[in-house]
Formats: structure tokens, C-alpha cells, sequence
């Protein structure tokens, strides 16, 4: 079977972009593969403020003939006149050096605060990217090394991926790891931060990859999914959460939070993964599935979001965990230690009465998975 496989890495901030891109030309060139390149780098689409791609033509004349200008709607949920067309300076290695774009890359977020920049390395020996691939989101999963720097709510965001497609015998107890001069470039890259699995169907017409779309899931398992969210009221009863909590609002104080998480989800299996705002707790099942309990505890404000989901091959099952049984809201402030501890206890109880009523139908209905199975990270 073929996989494609997406190995992220953290990409401090600390770096320059440039400093970066370097980083990964180096690499190839020490590999000696042949390196192949595209570059984006876009002004923001809101009318106003700095245009940093009238600033990089200014220093570099050259790239006046790579921008292009994007018409944006006006009904994007914004007043009429804030919305333009957005600008962008792109193009590909036949179009500029690298040298030139990584001297453009030098001067985020200061000299040029791009709202987005993005640049990827391309290479046979990544293997053919599927089709398919037409949003922002999945254009990422494209075989190759993408790195970018953009803009967000709460500062700039780095991105810095490898992506690969492998052959993994259904036999195979794990996915094998690239040889040769990838195998070499990936080393160079570093140890990845998390590695996730995209299975690759094959036609006579194309490979695409299989994206877990409800259009897409086993007839049987989207039927199974809709009784299980029907039950959703009933398995919250049933979870007999041990604390009553008034109010979704509370009082934001700051303290530790994965000790509480660890006490009381490691005895029941699952490992505990900080990130940024967030945490996945994750265990393994007899049949090679995987249980994750994922917790957005901050990626925006002090507040907990969690969510259930079960993974098996071409499904995954999510479920919203309320806090308390009372709740009727699934997002819930933090609050202090005292008010966490009393959620997480919630949280366990509820995930131990999914363990048992939950999981087990769904692997039933799904099968043994291989050994080589995971989870995207």
C-alpha cells in the first residue's frame, strides 16, 4: 500500500526565514538531488497599511514582473473598501535565484511583513504528489519540503514540513524510513515533531489520497457514526461525571496543567503530548486503532475545547466532551488548579465510559487495522 508521509518539524521563530531556506538548499545540494523550487510571498488582502511587496520591488526591481493581483470578493464578511486585491510576488527557479529569494525571505518580519510566505523544495525522489490537492490546507501536503512564515492572531507562525510517498507492505509491522540521499536529507532536517499518514488510493485514472470524507467512509461505519452521535446525550449520562460545574465562566489563573492530566489518564493508558495551546492524549487498541482525547486549552483564550475521536483506516469518529454533565456549552474557562483538577476528573470519567461503550462497536465494525497504522499528529 502507498502512503504519503508528512513529517513536521519545529521551525523556531528565532531563525530567520532565510537563515532557513538555506538550511534546506544546503541539504539538498549535500545530497547532491537537483533542487526545484517555488516561492509565494503575499500581502495581506485588507485595504491599508504597509504593502510589503511595493517595499521588496523597491529593493529588488526584478520582481516586478512575477507580481500578480488576485480580485477578492467584497461580500468576505468585511465592509466594503476594506477588502483589495491581493498581491503577490511568485514564481519558480526558473524565474529568479535562490539566492534572491532567500534575501527576500531575509528581511521577515521587519523590512517585509508579508501576510504569508511560503517556498517548496520539489524533487523525484519525494515521490509524485496525488491529485486532488487544490485547497491552501492540503496544497501543504504536497510532496516536497514546505516551509513558511505567515501572519496570525497572536504573532507570526512557522511551518516546515517533508512530505513523501512510500510503499509499506501490508505485512510490514512498520512504516519503513526513506533510504539513499532522502533518507540523508530527512536526517539533516532533523528529528520530526510529528509524523502523520495519508493512504494513497490507486485507479487507472489517478492516485488520489483518501482524506477520511464522510462520501468516502464505509457505508457501515457511517451508519454506526450517526447512532453514536444520536447517543451522545445518553453516553454524557451515563459517564456519571463526579463534579457538578456551575458555569462555563470562571476566573482565568494561571497554573500547570498537565500534572492532572497525567494523574489521571495514565493509569487508564494513554500518553499525554503538550503543544502549543493544546494537549492529545492517545493510546492504542488491540486491534491496532487509535483513541485520542484532544485538548485545545489555549490557542486562543484560557479556554478548554476537547474533543473524542477514534481512528481506524478510511474512518474517524469525533465527539464533542462537555466539562460537567450540566454544561450546555462544550467550551469551558480553565479557571484555577481547584476548577482544572475537577474538569480532568470529568473528562476521565467520560473518556473511560467512551472506552467502554464506544470503541469496541467501532472496532468491530472496522476491523484489525495494520501494525503500521497511526494517527496524524
Amino acid at each position: 500500500m502507498k502512503l504519503l508521509i508528512q513529517h513536521e518539524y519545529r521551525a523556531s521563530k528565532k531563525e530567520p526565514f532565510g537563515t532557513l531556506l538555506r538550511r534546506i538548499y544546503d541539504g539538498l545540494l549535500q545530497t547532491s538531488l537537483p533542487v526545484s523550487f517555488e516561492f509565494s510571498f503575499a500581502d495581506s488582502p485588507m485595504a491599508g497599511g504597509v504593502s510589503s511587496v511595493n517595499r521588496a520591488v523597491k529593493k529588488f526591481p526584478q520582481l516586478v514582473a512575477l507580481i500578480t493581483t488576485e480580485p477578492l470578493p467584497e461580500n468576505m464578511g468585511a465592509p466594503a473598501g476594506m477588502l483589495r486585491g491581493q498581491q503577490t510576488i511568485s514564481g519558480d527557479e526558473t524565474q529568479l535565484p535562490f539566492a534572491t529569494v532567500a534575501e527576500v525571505a531575509d528581511g521577515l518580519p521587519r523590512s517585509f511583513p508579508f501576510n504569508t510566505a511560503s517556498v517548496r523544495f520539489s524533487n523525484a525522489a519525494f515521490g509524485s504528489t496525488p491529485s486532488g490537492l487544490t485547497t491552501p490546507h492540503l496544497e501543504s501536503l504536497r510532496c516536497g519540503i514546505s516551509a513558511s512564515d505567515s501572519w496570525w492572531v497572536n504573532g507570526r507562525t512557522r511551518f516546515l514540513a517533508a512530505n513523501y510517498v512510500v510503499d509499506v507492505p501490508q505485512t510490514s509491522r512498520k512504516v519503513p524510513l526513506p533510504e539513499g540521499p532522502l533518507g540523508v536529507l530527512l536526517g539533516i532536517l532533523g528529528k520530526p515533531r510529528g509524523v502523520s499518514q495519508f493512504p494513497i488510493k490507486e485507479s487507472p485514472e489517478a492516485e488520489t489520497i483518501a482524506l477520511r470524507r464522510a462520501s468516502a467512509v464505509p457505508p457501515e461505519l457511517a451508519e454506526l457514526d450517526q447512532r453514536i452521535r444520536a447517543r451522545l446525550p445518553e453516553l454524557i449520562a451515563g459517564a456519571r461525571m463526579p463534579h457538578e460545574i456551575a458555569s462555563a465562566q470562571a476566573p482565568s489563573a494561571m497554573s500547570p496543567l498537565k500534572p492532572a492530566l497525567v494523574k489521571h489518564f495514565k493509569p487508564m493508558g494513554y500518553s499525554c503530548k503538550g503543544g502549543s495551546g493544546t494537549f492529545t492524549l492517545r493510546r492504542r487498541t488491540p486491534n491496532n486503532h487509535v483513541v485520542e482525547v484532544d485538548l485545545d486549552v489555549g490557542t486562543w483564550s484560557r479556554n478548554l475545547k476537547a474533543l473524542f475521536r477514534v481512528h481506524v483506516p478510511d474512518f474517524q469518529l469525533t465527539l464533542p466532551m462537555p466539562a460537567a454533565p450540566g454544561l450546555k456549552t462544550f467550551q469551558c474557562a480553565i479557571g484555577d488548579a481547584g476548577r482544572w483538577e475537577m474538569i480532568v476528573e470529568n473528562l476521565a470519567a467520560l473518556t473511560a465510559h467512551l472506552d467502554r461503550e464506544v470503541v469496541p462497536e467501532i472496532s468491530a465494525a472496522a476491523g484489525p487495522a495494520p501494525e503500521w497504522f497511526d494517527a496524524p499528529d
